[in-house]
């Protein structure tokens, strides 16, 4: 390897961009390997993140449309996020959106296994967050007066 390689694989080893000898820096104080640096992390970024790849059907809320945060599971078997579903009960009555039979809070169970699986997907997919800044922030649309 030359010495301009060692000096650019030091600068990115030690994390500290703008501080290789490789050539001058620009307005930005990055020098020409650090832009190398840069390019090669934001490729890696839009590789992981492919817009293309829709949510699978059964990682979205049926009452939210959105990737679930929190789902809990009926009795039903059909999952829903919590705060959508809680709102469902308080406003519309106290049965199951989807089956129509009756339902109510403390029916309701926590899906550990589904929460961790649409999570895990929304790791490689952060264009999906939108609004899930944070996971346990309450939907906007749903928060109780």
């Amino acid at each position: 390897a030359s010495s301009s390689d060692t000096a650019v694989n030091a600068t990115r080893m030690n994390g500290t961009a703008g501080a290789s000898s490789t050539g001058p820096t620009g307005p930005t104080g990055l020098g020409v390997g650090d832009w190398d640096t840069v390019r090669e992390m934001l490729d890696a970024v839009r590789r992981c993140d492919d817009r293309s790849d829709e949510p699978p059907d059964c990682f979205c809320c049926k009452l939210t449309f959105e990737v679930f945060r929190d789902p809990v599971v009926a009795p039903s078997g059909h999952s829903y996020e919590r705060v959508a579903v809680m709102e469902h009960l308080r406003r519309v009555g106290k049965f199951d959106p989807v089956t129509r039979e009756p339902l109510v809070e403390s029916d309701l169970r926590p899906n550990h296994s589904l929460r961790n699986a649409a999570h895990e997907w929304l790791n490689d997919h952060a264009w999906a967050f939108a609004d899930i800044i944070n996971p346990n922030q309450e939907l906007a649309e749903f928060t109780a007066p």
